[in-house]
């Protein structure tokens, strides 16, 4: 993402770095992979519904 890291980002780049084990850096790094593409899913969602919405030309 190009904007700054929100929280969840920061604790799981936190924890990541902190990590004394190959598993646990993973899931670290996995757990922000998940967090990134469940709002990427919900901001595309978000259109689409805004676009139904208020797409006066669809009614």
């Amino acid at each position: 993402m190009t904007s700054k890291p929100n929280w969840w980002q920061q604790l799981c780049n936190e924890q990541r770095t902190q990590a004394t084990s190959y598993e646990e850096q993973a899931f670290w790094q996995g757990l922000s992979t998940l967090f990134d593409q469940q709002i990427q899913r919900q901001k595309q969602l978000q259109g689409q519904i805004d676009g139904q919405l208020w797409d006066h030309q669809s009614w």
